[in-house]
């Protein structure tokens, strides 16, 4: 008897992240952060009541064991962690950069097969290339996380040498890809990452989000010209069926496959609201070959992390 593949097919949410009052902004900024953005963007959005106290104590109070069982009850068989470094946006952590990385690096390590990490640094920081280095042939990270909103450009000069490094050591580079409250200045238009992928033709470049919205249209052009150029659809579970189905009709219809897209969850900010299971389950039941949804859920993100 032939086995269906969805059945075993490999599941990796490929953009998650380990959210910490000791990490990536002051622990007084959480709070209007969790209820500015997370509360009321995104969970009223769906109808989801929550106080912002209970957000908080969903997204903030998280340990090793709790992402174990996050990839346990999400149908997940990898999770991989992107570190955010806002250079101080939201005022200084309490845990500098390279020791969030650090320990971003040693909860992967605790937990091999399951956990993975890319390194987050913001390029402006004193010797961001050295660092990635360290944390790639050292630490195990598997690639490099941007976040231009926190105030740069993909293109900046401060960017050049992490992306020579990437390139070197044969990892890929992640930035978001979408507008974000925080920034009003566009700064992951692509529009703005034409001139990197022309420049930096050999780097593998995952534009997260796929640009949201309001930018998908230029994002599946650069899909479509540029050999090197990927992205996830993390956080889109937040959007209905059809809406998701339609953007992936319209990105195999002009690229021709899925084979540079990937599942991603931007957990754990949308968990409460659409549990990850729920939404791995909703793109088995997609109308596409057991081939595609095996390459979508992980089959793309093995090959280019690596894991």
């Amino acid at each position: 008897m032939r086995i269906k593949m969805e059945e075993s097919m490999m599941v990796i949410d490929c953009h998650a992240h380990w959210f910490s009052r000791d990490f990536s902004m002051a622990e007084g900024s959480w709070m209007p952060f969790i209820s500015e953005q997370v509360n009321g963007q995104f969970y009223k959005s769906v109808g989801l009541e929550m106080t912002d106290e209970a957000v908080a104590d969903a997204l903030l109070v998280q340990e090793g064991s709790d992402f174990v069982r996050q990839i346990a009850d999400g149908g997940l068989d990898k999770l991989v962690l992107l570190p955010l470094d806002y250079y101080d946006f939201f005022g200084v952590p309490n845990c500098d950069t390279i020791e969030m990385n650090r320990r971003h690096a040693e909860l992967a390590k605790a937990y091999p097969g399951q956990i993975y990490s890319f390194f987050g640094i913001d390029p402006r920081r004193p010797d961001a290339a050295k660092h990635f280095y360290t944390a790639v042939t050292e630490w195990g990270m598997k690639g490099l996380k941007l976040y231009p909103p926190s105030g740069f450009l993909p293109d900046d000069a401060a960017c050049h040498d992490l992306y020579k490094m990437a390139i070197e050591l044969d990892v890929p580079v992640l930035s978001h890809g979408m507008e974000q409250m925080m920034s009003t200045k566009d700064e992951c238009h692509p529009d703005n990452f034409l001139p990197v992928v022309q420049k930096f033709p050999d780097l593998k470049l995952v534009y997260a989000h796929a640009g949201g919205v309001n930018w998908f249209d230029q994002a599946v052009d650069m899909l479509k010209n540029y050999e090197n150029f990927y992205v996830d659809l993390s956080g889109w579970q937040i959007m209905p069926d059809a809406f998701i189905t339609g953007r992936m009709d319209t990105i195999i219809e002009k690229v021709g496959s899925l084979d540079k897209v990937m599942f991603g969850s931007d957990n754990p900010v949308f968990n409460p609201a659409i549990p990850t299971k729920q939404w791995v389950d909703r793109v088995k039941a997609y109308p596409y070959s057991d081939a595609e949804k095996d390459a979508f859920l992980g089959g793309v993100a093995a090959k280019l992390y690596k894991i």
